[in-house]
Parts: C-alpha cells; sequence; structure tokens
C-alpha cells in the first residue's frame, strides 16, 4: 500500500501529470523510503515524506522557471531539507560502546 496518494502530491506541487503517473512516481518515492529506513507503517510523517519525495521528483522534470511576457517566476524552491529532517527521525542512531573500562577498587 502506498504511503501517499495523488491529492497528497497535489497539495504541495501543481502538476499535469495523471493520477495513475503521479502513483508511478509515488512507487518509487516510497521504495526510497523502504530502502533508506526499513518498511514503515501508516503515519502522517511517513506519509508527508512519501509527497514530499514524490513532489521534489516531480519538480525535478518541470522547467525551473516560468515566463509569460515580462512576469517571470522561478521555483527554486527545494524540499530536499525537509526530507532529510524526516530521515533522520527515522533513522536508528548509531552508538559506539566507549573504550573507558571501569576498575574495581580494592575493599
Amino acid at each position: 500500500m502506498p504511503y501517499s496518494t495523488p491529492d497528497d502530491i497535489r497539495a504541495i506541487i501543481h502538476t499535469s501529470l495523471t493520477d495513475s503517473e503521479i502513483t508511478e512516481l509515488i512507487t518509487q518515492s516510497d521504495a526510497e523510503i523502504d530502502k533508506r529506513i526499513g518498511t514503515q507503517s501508516s503515519d502522517p510523517l511517513i506519509t508527508r515524506l512519501s509527497a514530499l519525495i514524490t513532489a521534489r521528483t516531480i519538480r525535478h522534470r518541470q522547467p525551473s522557471s516560468t515566463t509569460i511576457g515580462e512576469y517571470r517566476q522561478d521555483t527554486t524552491d527545494d524540499l530536499s531539507a525537509e526530507i532529510n529532517s524526516i530521515f533522520k527521525l527515522y533513522q536508528p542512531s548509531h552508538i559506539k560502546p566507549s573504550s573507558y573500562q571501569a576498575k574495581e577498587e580494592p575493599t
């Protein structure tokens, strides 16, 4: 079951892609999530993460700016910072044992 829906994606980015095209991209995004942090349960942050990764993929496929006459709009907003911060929340922390060894005091 996908972590997000085409409607979740459209809430982040405007696109002319069909629902089936967006669903294919969601499948790729969800595979990235599963690869990096393992299979997840239904969680609002995971839904957001899936939608952000998919929206970023769509954004990279579209032109980076739109020009109409003298009006120009750049779409340089990058979603990577929010994506990375969510991944950090779900990645296990790696704690190494210290080289400190406790010694018993003589009694």
